[in-house]
């Protein structure tokens, strides 16, 4: 597409950005039905789309202009220099992506899908990342149609295709490339670390963490806990994480970890897709040297354990949530994409209401969901097919079918 072409996109697509301000500007959102608050939602997302996209044209104005556009940015908009690196960082990603650019300035494409593209070109020897690109280039209207983390998805599928040793050359570069770096934010005063790990390497530590959670807050978390859900949530990983290097970890050798094989989802060469509980591609002869590790390999088709328990104990046991684990990936509620290690395993009737800890009684929810239903008014209906029903507060209902991975 040329320059000219691009230039029209964008003068037509801020007319239409100013009729959608003036729709908005014109709602009363207090006042409005289910389907015009959805059709200003829609609109809403568009113009935040479209915004992006201004934003990479300015960010490269600005940089070339000033010769610091990244300073110059950040302070004009009281963003962070991250944020504005990130602003740039698009507009280098859209100079070989001229149809995927144009969708962003009409507003039809999001940052975010920007992003998600980036990242899908790094995974790739630079070499191959104008095929890539190509590939990109053709996908243009998938990313218009769908969220930034199933185009991402979709990216990783195609990157996939490019390596010719099915990710391994791959996962050896991530293994050279796990960094600890550590820094201290002079506003809070706070130390702060950031580790980056290679998938395989990920998926133990990251259990051993939430293994550690679950044996120092079995019986409740501290006091003095955030009220945020999320934020209650990365405290307690930091205390397990402080007490693991303390060395009073409750187990020593390594934890185990879960993968699922659904034989009714395929990967792109007909293979069951393994999911080990954290979104990261871990090549498939990797998994042979994590099941060389283990000390036990279990191969289980239905537990042979009680998975009713009643009222015997409140706490969800190790095989129920094995069979949870295997049933839901994420967070019960749909379309949340919080995954199952992340989530509390829920009575569907509560277990103060005398509820049991049987099976057909479990959710995995994650902690926002899990708010929501305590506090939040939010009312469950688990049929024996596990098909789930949400009563909101206001009447309103959401039925959602048996989970993909139906017993």
């Amino acid at each position: 597409m040329l320059v000219s072409d691009l230039d029209a996109v964008w003068g037509r697509s801020r007319m239409d950005v100013l009729a959608l301000v003036a729709e908005l500007a014109a709602c009363d959102p207090a006042v409005a039905d289910r389907d015009e608050l959805v059709a200003r939602a829609t609109a809403s997302g568009r113009i935040r789309a479209w915004l992006d996209g201004f934003d990479i044209e300015l960010g490269r104005a600005l940089d070339a202009k000033t010769g610091y556009g990244q300073k110059v940015l950040a302070n004009a908009t009281n963003i962070s220099m991250h944020a504005a690196e990130k602003v740039l960082e698009r507009g280098r990603t859209l100079q070989q992506l001229a149809r995927l650019e144009a969708a962003v300035k009409a507003g039809d494409v999001s940052g975010a899908h920007v992003d998600a593209t980036t990242r899908a070109l790094r995974q790739v020897p630079a070499a191959r990342r104008p095929v890539l690109a190509a590939t990109v280039e053709g996908l243009v209207h998938v990313a218009a149609s769908v969220p930034a983390h199933e185009f991402e998805e979709r990216l990783k599928l195609e990157a996939r295709k490019l390596l010719d040793d099915d990710g391994q050359s791959r996962l050896q570069q991530q293994k050279r490339s796990i960094r600890l770096r550590c820094w201290v934010d002079r506003v809070f005063g706070m130390w702060r670390a950031a580790l980056s790990l290679d998938p395989q390497t990920a998926v133990w530590v990251d259990k051993r963490i939430q293994d550690e959670v679950d044996r120092l807050f079995t019986d409740g978390v501290p006091d003095d806990s955030p009220d945020d859900p999320i934020e209650r949530q990365q405290y307690l990983a930091a205390l397990a994480v402080l007490s693991l290097l303390e060395g009073r970890g409750g187990r020593s050798g390594r934890p185990e970890v879960i993968a699922v094989l659904d034989a009714t989802t395929l990967d792109e060469n007909g293979e069951p897709i393994i999911d080990c509980g954290l979104p990261v591609d871990i090549p498939r002869d990797a998994w042979g040297d994590l099941l060389a590790r283990a000390k036990t390999h279990v191969v289980a088709i239905w537990p042979p354990a009680d998975l009713e328990l009643g009222r015997s104990q409140r706490l969800a046991s190790a095989a129920q949530r094995r069979v949870l684990r295997a049933l839901y990936p994420t967070c019960a509620v749909p379309d949340c994409t919080v995954r199952f290690s992340r989530c509390k395993v829920h009575h569907v009737w509560w277990w103060e209401h005398g509820g049991p800890t049987d099976l057909d009684n479990l959710l995995p929810l994650c902690g926002q969901h899990h708010v929501a239903v305590h506090d939040g008014g939010w009312k469950l209906k688990l049929l024996p097919d596990r098909t789930l029903t949400i009563t909101f507060p206001n009447g309103t209902t959401m039925t959602t079918g048996p989970p993909s991975r139906a017993p």
